[in-house]
């Protein structure tokens, strides 16, 4: 039964997070748009004043961008704007709307914040308790761009102008639960079911995950390293192949610095692709998963040497790594799947509402 439909506007999308998550929204009767996606993004971004002629189509369209009972933002950092501009944008957005929300799905200031001032996190991509990380010694700027006192200040702005901040992995709810409190809610990152399995031809096929640009951000290089390894030693069965190749990987080595998987290897999981990658005790409760479901190969804390020994069990074992990639599939189907994150989507704003 459905409480009185919504009429929603998301705006902003990547890997399908607000997209799956409308369709599943529009399912259960309410009334979703969903505009500036990706692809819309990425076109409008460059060339000579391209972002000029966006923000003013933007500001045109403020007539019909109203009505709304939620707007729900991807990111603080989405749109292709300076801050003061997008604080404007959404600030006429909530002018004409009745609730603004906000989706938390990547590294900001609060979690960098988090991870290097606050020490709320055991590990993150920038320190090991509170020794630096790879990426920390190698590129201390990153983390500096992240706590930068112009983003300190917007995001601070923008979460106390939100009424609904969704977190879509524990280690953006956790820096959130004290500034944000009853207006945080977390949602499972919504997946769709996929039908291709990952078997090809016999052979166990290995790939990153991501791009080479933030592989020392999450720990991959020494995860090639040791993949590199069981493939030389698989006789030819195991193959270490590079990114962009056709088909679903057997393997997908996605994370050695995150609490949970991220968005790609769930993806890859609804496939039957095993992935190895952040899977720490907050992700499964978050998630409501029982102790007996694991599929995930996690490397911390015991490392990329852990990862490599169950690797190697598993492709020793062919009915052992085919039950484990089914166990992979099941388990984005239950715990995963659109319509789960749209129940709780609309759970938290048919409370607000009222």
């Amino acid at each position: 039964s459905y409480f009185c439909a919504m009429k929603i506007l998301m705006i902003g999308d990547r890997h399908d997070t607000h997209g799956s998550l409308a369709r599943a929204l529009r399912a259960r009767g309410h009334a979703v748009d969903l505009i500036w996606d990706e692809a819309e993004i990425a076109s409008r971004r460059n060339g000579p004043f391209a972002r000029i002629r966006f923000l003013y189509d933007v500001t045109q369209r403020f007539p019909e961008l109203a009505g709304y009972d939620v707007v729900q933002l991807f990111g603080p950092r989405y749109l292709p704007f300076a801050y003061g501009k997008i604080k404007y944008i959404f600030g006429e957005l909530k002018k004409r709307n009745r609730y603004m929300g906000l989706t938390v799905s990547e590294p900001g200031y609060m979690y960098a914040s988090a991870a290097v001032k606050s020490g709320l996190f055991r590990f993150s991509m920038y320190r090991t308790g509170s020794e630096k990380s790879a990426l920390a010694r190698m590129a201390p700027h990153a983390e500096y761009e992240l706590l930068s006192n112009d983003l300190r200040d917007y995001t601070h702005w923008l979460l106390a102008e939100t009424e609904g901040v969704m977190a879509l992995a524990p280690e953006y709810a956790i820096p959130l639960r004290e500034s944000v409190g009853k207006s945080l809610f977390g949602v499972p990152w919504p997946v769709e079911p996929a039908h291709s399995l990952p078997w090809r031809d016999g052979r166990i096929y290995m790939r990153l995950s991501g791009n080479h640009n933030d592989d020392v951000a999450y720990g991959r290089t020494s995860l090639r390293l040791a993949a590199e390894k069981i493939a030389a030693a698989s006789g030819g069965r195991c193959v270490m192949e590079e990114r962009g190749d056709a088909g679903s990987p057997s393997v997908l080595l996605d994370s050695m610095t995150s609490y949970s998987p991220g968005i790609e290897a769930l993806q890859a999981m609804a496939s039957g692709t095993i992935a190895v990658s952040g899977a720490q005790p907050e992700y499964y409760e978050c998630i409501g998963a029982g102790e007996n479901e694991r599929p995930v190969i996690c490397g911390v804390p015991d490392g990329e040497q852990a990862v490599a020994r169950e690797l190697a069990g598993l492709i020793a074992d062919a009915d052992a790594f085919a039950s484990r990639s089914e166990q992979s599939r099941h388990f984005i189907e239950k715990y995963h799947s659109p319509a789960i994150a749209a129940r709780r989507f609309e759970n938290y704003w048919k409370e607000k509402i009222g």
